[in-house]
């Protein structure tokens, strides 16, 4: 297999997959395709790869190579669009998702469903990682609902 036409498809599917989380298979997979281009190897040989991957996936200025790993992309590209969410982003997607999913509700007290798709539950799941780091300014009474949002250690009040 070409791996170069692997990494074109696989670059032409990042817009995608900012949709739609990655499976962790599919990720590994990924993941093995970028070290065995990397390492020119054929994926029937077996070879011992020069230095670790966590090592590589590092920035350049930690002494890595800046290739980001797929699994810590995948989640910023969740992370994104529950950011945009929060945010009340003027797009339509964000209007919606608030219209089908947060009725009622608050992006931090929703819950998922039997008919949720699993680009809403990917984003329920990242509010575990993304609410401890959010931080708050109140500019007027009526901006923020404070029994709702997770304004204390990443939790709501109400939880």
């Amino acid at each position: 297999m070409d791996c170069s036409l692997t990494l074109k498809s696989w670059a032409l599917g990042i817009d995608q997959s900012s949709a739609f989380r990655i499976p962790h298979r599919t990720q590994k997979d990924i993941e093995k395709m970028l070290r065995d281009f990397l390492w020119q190897v054929n994926s029937s040989d077996r070879k011992a790869h020069h230095v670790n991957w966590d090592i590589i996936c590092k920035p350049l200025e930690e002494g890595g190579m800046g290739i980001k790993a797929i699994k810590n992309w995948t989640n910023g590209t969740v992370g994104v669009q529950l950011w945009d969410i929060a945010q009340n982003k003027l797009s339509l997607w964000v209007q919606w998702m608030k219209a089908k999913y947060l009725r009622k509700k608050t992006l931090w007290n929703a819950k998922t469903h039997a008919r949720c798709s699993s680009s809403w539950i990917a984003i329920l799941q990242s509010r575990e990682w993304i609410a401890p780091k959010v931080r708050y300014i109140i500019f007027e009474e009526k901006s923020i609902n404070l029994w709702f949002v997770p304004w204390i250690n990443g939790k709501a009040y109400n939880s």
